[in-house]
C-alpha cells in the first residue's frame, strides 16, 4: 500500500509539473508576441529578432500561431527580407 501511494504522488506531481511547464511556455510566447507587436512600426529589426527567439513555432496553438505568422510576415516585409515568403519555414 505504501508503494502505491508513492507512485500515485509521483504521478500527480509529474502531471502538475507538465501543466505548469506548458502554461509558462505559452506565457513567454505571448510576452514575446506583444513586445514584437509594439516594436514593429519603429524597430522592425528588433521585432524580427524577438520573433526568431520563439522555439518550434509550428507547435504554437491557435491564436498564438496566427499572431506569430502575421508578425513574422510584417517584420520580414518591413526589413525588406528578400524572398520572405520562401523563407518562412512553417508551411504556408
Amino acid at each position: 500500500m505504501k508503494e502505491q501511494n508513492k507512485i500515485s504522488i509521483t504521478i500527480i506531481l509529474l502531471f502538475t509539473f507538465l501543466i505548469f511547464s506548458c502554461n509558462k511556455y505559452e506565457s513567454d510566447t505571448e510576452t514575446i508576441l506583444v513586445q514584437a507587436e509594439k516594436l514593429m512600426d519603429n524597430h522592425p529589426d528588433s521585432a524580427f529578432i524577438l520573433l526568431s527567439e520563439i522555439e518550434n513555432p509550428k507547435e504554437l496553438k491557435g491564436s498564438f500561431f496566427y499572431k506569430y505568422i502575421t508578425l513574422l510576415v510584417q517584420a520580414k516585409d518591413k526589413n525588406e527580407v528578400q524572398n520572405f515568403r520562401n523563407s518562412i519555414n512553417i508551411g504556408i
